[in-house]
């Protein structure tokens, strides 16, 4: 329920800030704000209590396994490539969908 809660807080707060700005907010996608934390503990809920006990294959498990050694580190140096790739000239506009540019605020709260 605190999943759905906070999926709610983040769409419904993102369309009200979007049409009030005129254009696409982030203001509610922020990865401290309340409503972002819900949906990821319940994301963590989830796969803790419901996929975890499911037995997989062992060699599914030895890539779970090793996935699992590497997403923390994965996780402390994703911000250093987003920062290479945005002095490149790479970012989330770069390969937007062009179904986004028909819709109000073209998606522009995603970046």
């Amino acid at each position: 329920m605190m999943g759905m809660a906070g999926l709610a807080v983040t769409f419904c707060g993102t369309w009200y800030s979007s049409i009030a700005a005129g254009h696409g907010t982030a203001m509610f996608h922020r990865e401290s704000s309340f409503n972002v934390v819900l949906v990821s503990v319940a994301i963590f809920t989830f796969f803790s209590k419901r996929v975890s006990p499911i037995p997989f294959p062992e060699s599914i498990q030895k890539i779970l396994s090793f996935l699992a050694t590497q997403v923390f580190g994965i996780y402390l140096v994703h911000i250093f490539f987003f920062r290479l790739l945005g002095l490149l000239g790479i970012t989330g506009r770069t390969f937007q969908p062009m179904v986004l540019d028909s819709v109000p605020g073209r998606g522009d709260f995603w970046l």
